[in-house]
């Protein structure tokens, strides 16, 4: 979460946080290969659950990271 790593179990309130701070209710999900597309799924679900409405996912070499 802006380039810090974060544990799955406190995504949802940080992402909660962060929405209710920015009064913004979307979020760009940034992964590279070697994530799993489980983990992905997990972070949008968890992203999902803190009341983010608009989710997208692009790569680092998207990026040009």
């Amino acid at each position: 979460m802006d380039g810090q790593h974060i544990r799955p179990w406190v995504l949802q309130s940080k992402v909660r946080e962060m929405v209710a701070q920015q009064k913004s209710t979307s979020i760009l999900v940034v992964t590279d290969k070697k994530v799993s597309a489980d983990k992905l799924v997990d972070v949008v679900d968890q992203c999902r659950l803190a009341g983010v409405k608009d989710i997208g996912v692009a790569t680092e070499a998207e990026l040009g990271s």
